[in-house]
């Protein structure tokens, strides 16, 4: 099960108050089952502290709501890797058929993988790896 990322504003006055209500979010977010990703704390009255906070702030919400969606996208892209080897079918990059014979025939000639690799529409790195693996 995916856990929640949460961020904790708070704006505190210099009083054992404000930071009971500090530890009161705390323990709410952790019963919730959520992770305190980042904490923005600021007294009141300070100048120009609540812009500064309130910029943390959404920076840290963009940072969560980021890492929740790179999460999503894993999960999916996983489930339907194992959907596609689950029913059999291929998945990943297509194979590409090389004729090695030709090009170890073309290299014997003294052409580069360069060139060769340019008149087949590959990589030069492709032709070094499956002349590695014959």
């Amino acid at each position: 099960m995916s856990r929640l990322l949460t961020t904790i504003h708070a704006e505190l006055k210099a009083d054992a108050q404000s930071l009971d209500s500090l530890a009161k979010l705390r323990e709410f977010a952790r019963k919730q089952g959520w992770r305190i990703m980042c904490q923005y704390l600021d007294e009141l009255g300070a100048k120009g502290g609540q812009t500064r906070v309130s910029a943390d702030a959404v920076i840290g919400l963009v940072t969560a709501m980021a890492i929740q969606e790179h999460a999503r996208i894993s999960r999916s892209v996983k489930a339907g890797i194992s959907r596609a080897k689950a029913t059999g079918k291929p998945w990943g990059p297509p194979a590409f058929d090389l004729n090695m014979k030709l090009v170890r025939k073309r290299r014997a000639a003294g052409e580069s993988l360069r060139s060769i690799a340019r008149d087949l529409g590959v990589s030069p790195s492709l032709l070094v790896k499956r002349s590695k693996a014959r």
